[in-house]
């Protein structure tokens, strides 16, 4: 007697077969499953790493960084080295870098020796450091021209240098 609520008892060779190739179908996919999420989990922890510092300049080939390509920041106070800062202004700017002389977590700093701010300039220059500000997608730069005294810091310029800067660098004496 069959009942309607109890399975019939497999059979034939047919229905083993047919179990068999369930079980085995089971047994494929959730391995391939687990392996498909790691990826896409490794996949998004690769996609937030942040960007490399593009390599500028050389002893052979120096570049000069045409300010005018860079976005100043909208809503601050730009600082132009051509132009008087007042103190509680750039100790404001040093604040938001530099704690009792060490860089904040969320600030970065890369030395360019072999770029410059000036197509021409008169003057040796040790080249440009350049400050981001992760927290706030801001950056500063700043070059050293040797003559005895701080040279002040240009900006802040909007997003994050190591996107920006190469497309506003060019070869110094380029023609």
């Amino acid at each position: 007697m069959n009942r309607p609520d109890r399975a019939a008892p497999a059979s034939s060779a047919t229905d083993a077969e047919t179990i068999g190739h369930r079980m085995s179908w089971r047994s494929n996919v959730v391995p391939v499953l687990a392996f498909a999420l790691l990826g896409l989990s490794l996949a998004q922890c690769s996609s937030a790493q942040p960007p490399e510092w593009p390599e500028l300049g050389s002893l052979d080939e120096p570049y000069y960084l045409d300010v005018g390509r860079l976005q100043a920041k909208a809503g601050s106070e730009f600082m132009n080295p051509h132009e008087p800062v007042s103190f509680e202004r750039y100790s404001e700017v040093l604040a938001v870098m530099f704690d009792d002389g060490e860089l904040l977590p969320d600030v970065a700093m890369k030395h360019y020796p072999h770029l410059t701010l000036a197509s021409e300039s008169p003057w040796p220059s040790t080249g440009v450091e350049v400050v981001f500000v992760g927290d706030s997608r801001e950056f500063y730069l700043r070059e050293d021209h040797m003559m005895g005294h701080f040279d002040a810091f240009i900006g802040p310029f909007d997003g994050d240098p190591r996107l920006l800067l190469e497309g506003a660098a060019q070869r110094l004496n380029q023609n």
